[in-house]
């Protein structure tokens, strides 16, 4: 019976100081980033997930803010992982992702829905400044030498 105790009171404390440990990590800014990016950024591209577009739409549906989102598909995206390999089309998306956002304005949020779908969104202004644009007509990339001309399929809808 005496060594249960004596045994009991070592884990006591070393739980105790485990909990404090633990309790430092969570709270520390760098866990708190590690958990965001985890949560809401996707790991190929570096975008905003769709865990995080669902979130973002709640919150501006709740404060009743007017906006646009395009939804984006890269036509036959799986001709170019049967003829070239997944590791090309990974590079391609990364490539199509990076393209994509530099040509958009600064208030757009572009979000990796899955696959090769992704969903933008954006104010209603910067919607007609994106349209004025033909900002998604075929948009091309060079991956391991390979030209691909990448053409994609647009959706819209406006909450207003």
């Amino acid at each position: 019976m005496f060594v249960g105790k004596v045994f009991y009171k070592r884990n006591a404390r070393l739980i105790n100081k485990l909990q404090s440990t633990l309790f430092d990590v969570i709270s520390s800014d760098v866990f708190q980033k590690k958990m965001y990016y985890f949560n809401y950024l996707d790991s190929l591209t570096g975008l905003k997930n769709k865990k995080c577009l669902e979130r973002e739409l709640k919150y501006r549906m709740v404060r009743g803010t007017s906006f646009d989102l395009f939804f984006l598909d890269i036509d036959n995206f799986k001709k170019i992982n049967d003829q070239y390999g997944h590791i090309i089309g990974t590079k391609v998306l990364e490539a199509f992702s990076s393209k994509i956002k530099k040509k958009l304005p600064k208030e757009s949020i572009v979000f990796r829905y899955g696959g090769d779908e992704f969903v933008i969104l954006i104010t209603s202004n910067g919607a007609k400044i994106i349209e004025s644009r033909n900002t998604f007509n075929n948009i091309e990339t060079i991956v391991d030498g390979k030209l691909f001309k990448l053409i994609n399929s647009v959706g819209k809808y406006r909450w207003a």
